[in-house]
């Protein structure tokens, strides 16, 4: 198999705590070849701890290496579109974080330069589609196993004020639109999308109830869909969550409900629920479809176009 030797712009705590104990996993597919942090010691003490062959205190010195690959690039969500746009310049594969951009206008540039047939490939990292458990469930509502959908509802509840080391100044003074909203909600659009198809009216209502999480933590929404699903949007970051399932769908033939753990597939008639459970992580998922769409030509399962139309879903469920 072909090991990919990877450069990793960003050492934050979602390159340490979330990519890379995946990519540990699939060391048969990646080779952690270099790490690049803008603070010099910070990147080579952060290669010397993960096990990187190599530290850069310039980004840009990846774009140039011969001896990288493709790039994940973790970074503040207004910087994402900008590096992404510089790996596709550099001939550079590239695994971005969610989402996409900060707001159409960035979006609708690396669409354009995405798009292009020159361009290498670029994946944003949209972990839950990937995420067995819940792309299962997408995949039995597209099937219509659930018959005709009427209803989904998002009841996304978490106190982001707990959370801790997370609560970094890029999330507590975003300069992009939606701040927690946007970022926490981008993956329920994602799938939202996935399962139901092009939403073709959105009435939303978003709040800031905690002046610490601006420019929202909340947002209700009303999101009517092409194919007549409707879908209840409700997400909150400073409050308490209850035992609902994250997301929930409704058919006339049958229903789904995902939770972080599993999700419940219910077939109207029928006594009991069928189980669907992950053997992996959704970022082991996600980096094992990376590996593939790069070696094998795998057509990628969550493309660009994508990644901007479920942006646009949350732009709009931010009100903006």
């Amino acid at each position: 198999m072909k090991k990919i030797r990877l450069g990793v712009v960003g050492t934050g705590l979602a390159v340490e705590r979330l990519h890379l104990p995946a990519l540990k996993k699939l060391k048969d597919r990646f080779i952690l070849q270099a790490c690049a942090d803008r603070d010099a010691a910070k990147a080579r003490a952060f290669a010397k701890r993960h096990g990187f062959l190599g530290a850069e205190d310039k980004a840009e010195a990846l774009l140039e290496r011969k001896d990288v690959d493709a790039l994940l690039l973790c970074l503040p969500i207004e910087l994402n579109a900008a590096w992404a746009l510089k790996a596709i310049r550099a001939r550079k594969p590239s695994l971005c974080e969610k989402p996409a951009a900060a707001d159409r206008s960035q979006a609708r540039a690396l669409l354009a330069a995405g798009s292009a047939k020159s361009a290498p490939l670029t994946m944003v990292a949209e972990n839950y589609v990937f995420w067995p458990h819940m792309a299962a469930a997408a995949d039995i509502v597209r099937r219509g196993k659930l018959g005709a959908v009427r209803l989904a509802l998002v009841h996304h509840v978490q106190d982001a004020r707990r959370s801790g080391e997370w609560l970094t100044a890029w999330r507590t003074k975003p300069r992009f639109k939606g701040g927690f909203v946007l970022d926490g909600g981008v993956h329920w659009a994602a799938l939202l999308n996935r399962m139901l198809g092009q939403p073709k009216r959105v009435q939303a209502a978003p709040a800031l109830f905690d002046k610490s999480l601006p420019p929202m933590d909340a947002a209700a929404a009303l999101i009517e869909y092409e194919g007549g699903a409707r879908a209840l949007w409700a997400t909150a970051y400073s409050a308490s969550a209850g035992p609902e399932p994250l997301l929930s769908v409704h058919g006339d033939k049958g229903s789904l409900a995902i939770y972080w753990d599993r999700a419940e597939w219910r077939q109207a008639g029928k006594e009991g629920c069928k189980l669907l459970r992950s053997p992996m992580d959704s970022y082991e998922a996600e980096w094992r479809h990376f590996h593939d769409a790069l070696t094998r030509g795998t057509c990628l399962g969550y493309s660009l176009g994508q990644a901007v139309k479920d942006l646009d879903l949350m732009l709009k469920v931010c009100a903006c």
